[in-house]
C-alpha cells in the first residue's frame, strides 16, 4: 500500500491557485497590473475600483437569478478544476515541487522587503485602507441563495493582524 504525503493545507491551498491560474495571472501580468495600478489617479483608481464592484454585484445577480441545477453546474466545474490541479500537484516530482515553493518563498520576501521599504505614514495608511475594506464586507450569516462574498475571510485567523 502507499502512503500518501501530508501536505500542509496552506501550501496546498496556494499551490493549487498558482498552479490553476491563467497564463494572465503570473507574477509578470501582476507586477504589470500593480504598477499600471499605481501610474493611475486617485480618481481612476476610484472609477475603476467602483467598475469592479458592478461586476461583482452583477455576478451575484446573476448567481441569485440561477436555478438550483445551474448552481450545481458551476459548482461541479468549479471542483473539477481544484481536482484537476489537484492532480497536477500530485504528478509533479519532489524537485519541481521544491521548485515551486522556492518561487513562493521568494515571493513572500519580495512582499516583505516592499513592506519594510514603506514610510510609518504609508504603512498606516495601508493599514486604514484595509480596515475600510474590511468593514465593507458583509457581517453575519448570508442570505439563502447568496454566494460567498469573495473577500470573506474563511476562518476568525485572518482577522486582527
Amino acid at each position: 500500500m502507499t502512503r500518501i504525503p501530508v501536505i500542509p493545507l496552506s501550501l496546498l491551498a496556494c499551490t493549487l491557485m498558482v498552479l490553476a491560474a491563467p497564463a494572465a495571472a503570473q507574477p509578470d501580468a501582476r507586477d504589470a497590473a500593480r504598477e499600471s495600478w499605481a501610474a493611475m489617479s486617485p480618481e481612476e483608481r476610484a472609477e475603476l475600483r467602483e467598475a469592479m464592484q458592478a461586476r461583482r454585484a452583477e455576478a451575484r445577480e446573476r448567481w441569485a437569478a440561477m436555478t438550483p441545477e445551474e448552481r450545481e453546474e458551476v459548482r461541479e466545474a468549479r471542483q473539477s478544476r481544484r481536482a484537476e490541479a489537484h492532480e497536477r500537484w500530485a504528478a509533479m516530482t519532489p524537485e519541481e515541487r521544491e521548485e515551486l515553493r522556492a518561487a513562493m518563498r521568494v515571493r513572500r520576501e519580495e512582499a516583505r522587503a516592499r513592506w519594510d521599504a514603506l514610510e510609518p505614514e504609508e504603512r498606516e495608511a495601508l493599514r486604514q485602507q484595509m480596515r475600510e475594506r474590511r468593514a465593507d464586507r458583509p457581517r453575519g450569516p448570508r442570505r439563502e441563495g447568496e454566494p460567498p462574498a469573495r473577500s470573506e475571510p474563511r476562518s476568525p485567523r485572518g482577522s486582527g493582524r
